[in-house]
């Protein structure tokens, strides 16, 4: 009898391990490593010449910010670290965090960051805050799904399936960036606010992942090109919704929206405004650029009285307005 043959399997690619560094790697003439065991120091209240490596493990927070660093491989020495604030550096490399598993909040907003490898085995991360980086490959977030709030607004991402599995997430800022393609955030059902500012969204791209978002309380898709609403149709606990420069037409989706308090649609192809009439809650209407008639404006300002409602010629859409931040940390 001829033997079955195995199927052949891909062998596991080998662990990597992680970077070690102990107090004697500290380099006296590295002005990097000489703020960052200042800032140890400080931390701990011991002057950095005292410091032993036992210490080095008690590090459980640290703030980096802004002190122009780019060599941050003494921060592999802090076994214990759960939050790291490295905002406003010139940092690039991450492996230096590869062991810290303990990690769950990191700010490295505004660095050189493009290669998010290192941080793959971090499983307890729930605050990832990268906002202006270089960032274009989300794969190495794949299993982190303990994630609450993921900041990559102004980076390169134009593929989110990364982040299907993170069901815990509450605040995702993907803003400036060049997405076309939402589906994989059907998976993130807990989400409460998602900002899609500016990127590649069209009447082709498929947007019904939103509907599968029943908490959302705030939502930007300004400065799109989306024409249809209807995947948030049935979205009843919108507080916040921003849809500025795209090319909506129809607002009967949104008549559902009764908890909705701000509005904001400026440049779009809107001329019917019943469906808002229901909507007692509204605070703001902005809806200049919009070819709504004058007796349209004046039937939606008489059924909501208390509400303020701007609605008219082309409008110059604010750069930015007020959201909600990130939500604060759990202690």
């Amino acid at each position: 009898a001829i033997a079955k043959l195995k199927p052949k399997q891909n062998p596991l690619p080998p662990p990597v391990s992680a970077p070690v560094f102990t107090l004697q790697d500290f380099d006296p003439n590295n002005a990097d490593h000489n703020s960052t065991k200042k800032a140890i120091g400080a931390e701990l209240g011991k002057p950095p010449a005292e410091l032993t490596q036992e210490d080095l493990g008690q590090v459980e927070k640290l703030d980096l910010f802004a002190i122009g660093i780019t060599d941050i491989s003494p921060l592999a020495a802090l076994s214990g670290l759960k939050r790291l604030n490295i905002v406003g550096n010139n940092i690039a490399d991450l492996r230096a965090l590869s062991g810290l598993t303990s990690l769950e909040v990191l700010y490295a907003c505004e660095n050189k960051i493009s290669n998010l490898t290192p941080l793959a085995n971090l499983s307890k991360l729930r605050v990832l805050h990268l906002r202006k980086n270089f960032v274009s490959d989300l794969t190495p977030l794949t299993g982190l799904s303990s994630m609450l709030s993921l900041d990559l607004e102004r980076n390169r991402v134009s593929d989110v399936s990364a982040l299907a599995g993170m069901n815990e997430l509450n605040w995702l800022a993907l803003s400036f960036n060049q997405v076309s393609d939402v589906s994989a955030l059907a998976g993130t059902k807990n989400l409460r606010h998602l900002y899609l500012e500016r990127n590649r969204l069209t009447n082709e791209s498929d947007l019904s992942a939103l509907s599968k978002l029943r908490f959302l309380k705030t939502l930007s898709i300004r400065d799109n090109r989306v024409t249809d609403l209807s995947s948030l149709e049935g979205l009843d606990k919108m507080l916040w919704l921003e849809l500025d420069n795209n090319q909506v037409y129809d607002l009967s989706p949104l008549a559902g929206m009764k908890g909705l308090k701000k509005l904001y649609m400026e440049n779009n192809k809107v001329r019917i405004l019943h469906p808002l009439v229901e909507l007692t809650n509204l605070e703001i209407v902005q809806g200049r650029g919009n070819p709504a008639s004058s007796s349209e404006t004046r039937k939606l300002m008489q059924a909501l009285p208390k509400c303020s409602v701007k609605i008219g010629s082309f409008s110059q859409v604010p750069t930015r307005r007020n959201r909600n931040p990130a939500p604060p940390e759990k202690k």
